[in-house]
């Protein structure tokens, strides 16, 4: 076991990302010092017989530490255990999803069906009583540690897997700028914690340690390239007329005090760019009104899920309003193509505890750590559900090594009515959600009922009273009898 945690060190201290100062470094640093401590024991001052009880002090110590670090130590994500190389992860997600993919059908298919209303009746087919499958990280293909980002391939094994939810981790690198650069780069990053910080060693990628060099790989527009691609192809993709959510989760923004400062707005218009390639298929314009710049949230999730096919809808967790004039009457006026709010359909807010720049203001969009939803007491259940009725709502592990499991899963979809719990494509321990109970065969699937919004209910107007009865309009002018002399 020494020998074993000793190699583990020795593979610390040689890796590409160094040893760093994170507290798992510093632990192998404690057992390496011991361990060394206890080999002078043995081999320098073996006839020190009063050295005798603190050699095996140190020597259990070092151990011990070695044995946790060594079984800590061991990747999390089960698919981290099996590859090694870019070729092997290819074949490993190649594996998982290929087969798989063949059987997947559309919403319209499902809903179609002559049994589908006794499931879900058609007055209750709006968006808001859907979950959908959502995937986090896009444009990773793992394993979580040490990974590879290719949007191209990261993204079509995220449309084979049924992915109608994507998630964008977005986030500026500061150390890949230059020292008088102003102007703030947002890039997609894979990241540990809840990703907002900014050290070498937080990032997951394997980068060959040049991140810099390797940086533009994550580009926003990279992977919507790809997502508009593989999406809406009918060739590979069995469930292409599918709607699609794209959700931005902002994990930092330049100016943290000033929605108009023109940092803040100038990053964000960088990814309302990259947002351009979808085209028409963005979703601004409707027969009962406009959607873009947030206009009718509510609206929106009370439409039919078939409106959208086809279609890709913006939900944002900034707060990108900065780019109202009325609001800001101060900065220079953006095209409707670089503003962000212009793109914007639904604003994401939180009640329970922050991820990224979620403010917690009151709308009809929610992100929330799905840690939260475990600890809501059974008094505050009903209000939770309730919720969900009124809020398109998606919940996002707290770290994103720790993927949620089934039970979590199962308790706050099922439970509470959340939309949205996306996965982590490469995490072997989401196979429950490819099982006819979830996600196997169709991307959105009806909440339960008692989870539902009731449909808005018709107003019949109430009948006239007979004495304002106007016969259709035929009103007949009184009749006044002559008066006689």
């Amino acid at each position: 076991m020494v020998t074993s945690g000793f190699t583990v060190f020795l593979w610390k201290l040689t890796s590409s990302n160094g040893i760093g100062m994170d507290s798992t470094s510093i632990g192998y640093l404690i057992g390496f010092i011991l361990f060394t401590i206890y080999l002078m024991g043995v081999f320098v001052f073996p006839t020190i017989s009063s050295y005798y009880k603190y050699k095996v002090i140190f020597g259990f110590a070092g151990c011990a530490t070695f044995l946790y670090l060594f079984i800590s130590s061991m990747p999390s994500n089960p698919s981290d255990k099996k590859v090694k190389t870019k070729a092997d992860q290819l074949a490993f997600l190649s594996q998982k999803y290929d087969a798989a993919s063949n059987a997947r059908r559309a919403l319209s298919d499902y809903l179609g069906q002559s049994t589908t209303l006794d499931e879900i009746p058609e007055e209750e087919q709006m968006l808001i009583n859907f979950n959908v499958l959502g995937c986090r990280l896009t444009g990773y293909l793992g394993p979580m540690n040490g990974g590879f980002f290719d949007a191209n391939s990261a993204v079509q094994y995220a449309v084979k897997a049924g992915c109608r939810a994507f998630v964008l981790d977005i986030d500026f690198v500061e150390q890949c700028m230059s020292p008088d650069q102003i102007a703030y780069t947002p890039y997609l990053v894979v990241r540990k914690g809840t990703g907002a910080g900014n050290e070498n060693s937080d990032y997951l990628v394997n980068w060959d340690n040049d991140l810099c060099k390797n940086i533009n790989q994550t580009t926003i527009d990279k992977v919507c390239t790809a997502i508009n691609m593989a999406a809406f192809s009918s060739e590979t993709c069995q469930n292409s007329t599918d709607p699609v959510i794209i959700v931005l989760n902002f994990l930092r923004m330049p100016d943290v005090t000033d929605r108009c400062s023109l940092k803040n707005l100038n990053y964000y218009s960088q990814v309302a760019k990259a947002l351009q390639v979808f085209g028409t298929r963005l979703y601004q314009q409707a027969a009962n009104g406009n959607y873009f710049r947030q206009l009718q949230p509510d609206q929106l999730l009370l439409n039919k899920i078939t409106d959208y096919n086809g279609k890709v809808l913006i939900f944002n967790n900034a707060d990108t309003t900065g780019f109202d004039p009325s609001v800001c009457n101060k900065i220079p006026k953006y095209d409707p193509k670089d503003d962000l709010n212009y793109y914007t359909n639904l604003q994401l807010h939180y009640s329970m505890k922050q991820l990224g720049v979620t403010d917690n203001n009151k709308g009809n969009g929610m992100l929330d750590s799905a840690d939260e939803y475990l600890t809501i007491p059974d008094k505050d259940a009903a209000t939770c559900k309730m919720n969900t009725t009124n809020q398109w709502t998606m919940c996002l592990p707290s770290n994103p090594l720790m993927p949620v499991s089934e039970s979590t899963f199962t308790s706050i979809t099922d439970r509470f009515g959340v939309h949205c719990v996306p996965i982590s494509l490469f995490d072997t321990s989401n196979d429950f959600m490819f099982t006819d109970k979830y996600f196997k065969k169709y991307s959105f699937r009806p909440k339960p009922k008692e989870l539902r919004r009731a449909p808005p209910k018709a107003i019949v107007p109430g009948l006239a009273p007979k004495s304002q009865d106007s016969n259709l309009g035929f009103v007949m002018a009184p009749v006044i009898p002559s008066s006689t002399s």
